[in-house]
């Protein structure tokens, strides 16, 4: 029988159920997330599933020193205001379609979150902004490599983890017309907390997961249709952002992601880019980081600066990695936070209206001084090792940039 990753290890990309030939791998949910569910009496023990999953085989053949990162916004304001940051996805993927390719990406529908295609600019909005529960990609790695079989022009987009799912299922075959995107990403967000959330503002369903018509400082915040009508949930009442961003109830392989990592996985990375004092007024609107880490992302990034429908400039890397640092480490120290260590136990006993509390709120036993000064010393202590991480990855990263300066 196949020795997949437990439960606690599997990132959820679903590549293996797409790949295995005789069906004998499922999808199912246990605690608001995707794992796999393996069906013996099928299973013909040819391990497929084992070659194929990232966790277990995954290397990437980006490199450090090929790595260039921007601060990049489109000029066209309604992508802008449509998008999660400045609309550098968007703004590449309306190149990608305008010049015949297909795109892929996650699509919130029925408070669901899956990945699908589009073929038309049209359609483009469908992809845009954050989705932050997993994405089901079941069938997406199957459609993809058709589309390459047929000699398509393919970007495919998503986490980093369904992006070495997708590398590991093509096995290199045919990838000559992909190009890949990943976003920054820090953790999926249990379906459980949705439904929690839904189910407290009595929501028919959500209609995005973060919202910036206010700008980007409000951006925590969910909108909800709520009897038909659009609400946006103010931050201070939003159960779900405080549950997102307070970290605690996160996929388990998401506190030690390893793809989480420079280098990066993707041609290129995108994200939002916080290291800005040089644009005030255009931080306001949103600022994507855009990182390119191979010739192939270098390349397409070059076209889209050409096509004149985006403003980019070149940063240091001491302006963005402080401020994400999941582009350099996959290691999130509230897996330590006792809310996570005694979780199970924590549902068991007490109410939900006190679970809730605890788990959107990433400080939750303060209830006295001397538990405070705990949970102050985990925290700071697991602070200052991420902070010393990026004081090296910033020292190493700008060397090789001079280096590079210097042969030119």
């Amino acid at each position: 029988m196949p020795d997949l990753p437990s439960h606690k290890n599997c990132s959820g990309c679903l590549a293996c159920i797409d790949c295995c030939p005789v069906q004998a791998l499922s999808m199912k949910r246990e605690n608001g997330f995707f794992h796999i569910a393996v069906h013996h009496a099928t299973c013909i023990n040819c391990k497929l599933c084992e070659k194929v999953c990232p966790n277990l085989t995954f290397k990437t053949s980006n490199k450090e020193t090929d790595a260039k990162v921007y601060a990049v916004w489109s000029l066209n304001q309604n992508i802008r205001f449509q998008s999660a940051s400045g609309g550098a996805f968007a703004e590449l993927a309306r190149y990608f379609l305008a010049t015949g390719g297909h795109v892929a990406g996650a699509v919130l529908e029925n408070n669901r979150v899956f990945h699908k295609f589009i073929h038309h600019v049209d359609d483009l909005s469908q992809l845009q902004n954050s989705k932050y529960i997993q994405s089901d990609t079941i069938n997406i790695y199957k459609e993809t490599r058709k589309l390459l079989f047929r000699n398509e022009k393919v970007l495919f987009s998503g986490t980093p983890c369904q992006i070495a799912g997708l590398f590991q299922f093509l096995k290199k075959d045919n990838i000559e017309n992909l190009l890949t995107a990943e976003i920054v990403c820090n953790g999926v967000e249990s379906e459980l907390v949705l439904q929690d959330h839904l189910g407290h503002f009595q929501a028919d369903h959500i209609i995005s997961f973060r919202d910036k018509t206010q700008g980007m400082k409000s951006y925590g915040t969910t909108t909800l249709s709520i009897h038909g009508d659009p609400r946006k949930i103010r931050q201070q009442e939003d159960i779900f952002a405080r549950f997102f961003f307070g970290g605690l109830t996160l996929r388990p392989s998401c506190y030690n992601c390893p793809f989480s990592i420079l280098p990066r996985t993707a041609d290129i990375t995108l994200g939002d880019y916080w290291g800005s004092d040089e644009w005030p007024e255009e931080t306001e609107k949103g600022i994507s980081l855009v990182i390119t880490n191979n010739a192939k992302g270098t390349s397409a990034f070059e076209e889209l600066q050409e096509s004149g429908n985006i403003e980019s400039n070149p940063v240091n890397w001491e302006k963005c990695l402080p401020y994400n640092p999941r582009i350099f480490t996959g290691k999130n120290y509230l897996q330590y936070h006792p809310a996570r260590m005694f979780s199970k136990l924590i549902r068991l006993l007490l109410p939900a209206k006190l679970q809730r509390k605890i788990f959107s709120h990433p400080v939750p036993f303060a209830f006295d001084k001397f538990s405070l000064k705990i949970i102050s010393f985990i925290a700071n202590y697991f602070s200052s090792r991420t902070g010393k991480k990026c004081q090296e990855t910033v020292a190493r990263m700008n060397r090789f940039t001079n280096e590079k300066k210097e042969v030119i």
